[in-house]
């Protein structure tokens, strides 16, 4: 993906047809504030709502959340309110943002996908954007796409691939109306998706040319029939985008199947 195919346009509303959502299964693993899932489905990633432990929760089998078996690299630092979480493809360094530091944070793991060997942090300067909620990197790691919190989407640049010490602020390219916690691309950049932390729901859509939001081709609300009263919290999706894992209250995580 090139810097030059990473454009975008203001909003615009179009309904689409309805999205059929099949929930697989779920499993309680305590607070769950930020969710990454890799393309395998051996594992789900989660920061901790309150201790900002990194948890890797190796599942029996490919997207199969009916248990786990879970490790900790302990607390990141900083440990307050660590809202987001993204890795590299190849699984050697992850990323996640701050609400209070108004940054984003990256270690570096000596052994791909293994937590427990995560060694250095980097940092970017203090951003002027108040909320880091969902991160989304391109697969070539020069473009960040960051949910605003309640502020709508914004596209960053880096100078350096996958070097968020020369990310820049960005700008806002889409005006979300709802309070963000997550956010996904897929189909090639002609397909998106985002969560909310109230009333648990997630919004697709599909759009004319890749990362540009001039034109929106249809989209789709899905609303968690599962009621639980803190609403979404995380979002991850295969890049392929035909699976979803949505944080739901303090302590759950579903697994849906994307038919959209």
């Amino acid at each position: 993906m090139s810097r030059t195919g990473f454009q975008f346009g203001k909003r615009k509303q179009v309904q689409g047809e309805p999205v059929q959502f099949i929930e697989d299964s779920k499993f309680s693993i305590g607070g769950v504030y930020s969710l990454f899932m890799p393309d395998s489905g051996n594992a789900v990633y989660h920061i901790h709502l309150t201790n900002y432990n990194l948890y890797n929760n190796a599942l029996p089998a490919p997207f199969d959340l009916s248990s786990s078996n879970t490790t900790t690299s302990g607390s990141l630092s900083p440990t307050t309110f660590a809202t987001s979480l993204f890795f590299k493809p190849d699984g050697t360094r992850f990323f996640y943002g701050t609400d209070a530091q108004k940054r984003i944070y990256s270690w570096d793991l000596a052994t791909p996908w293994d937590i427990t060997t995560r060694t250095g942090t980097r940092k970017n300067s203090p951003m002027t954007f108040p909320f880091v909620h969902g991160l989304y990197f391109s697969q070539d790691g020069l473009n960040c796409v960051i949910a605003d919190g309640s502020n709508g989407i914004r596209k960053c640049e880096l100078a350096t691939a996958w070097d968020i010490t020369t990310i820049n602020s960005g700008t806002i390219i889409y005006n979300a109306p709802d309070y963000l916690d997550g956010i996904a691309f897929y189909d090639s950049g002609k397909k998106f998706i985002y969560s909310t932390r109230d009333a648990a729901k997630l919004v697709l859509f599909e759009v004319s040319a890749p990362y540009n939001f001039n034109t929106i081709i249809k989209s789709y609300t899905y609303t968690d029939a599962v009621n639980f009263t803190s609403g979404g919290l995380g979002m991850s999706a295969t890049s392929d985008g035909k699976k979803i894992i949505s944080g739901r209250g303090t302590s759950k995580i579903v697994l849906l199947n994307n038919n959209f």
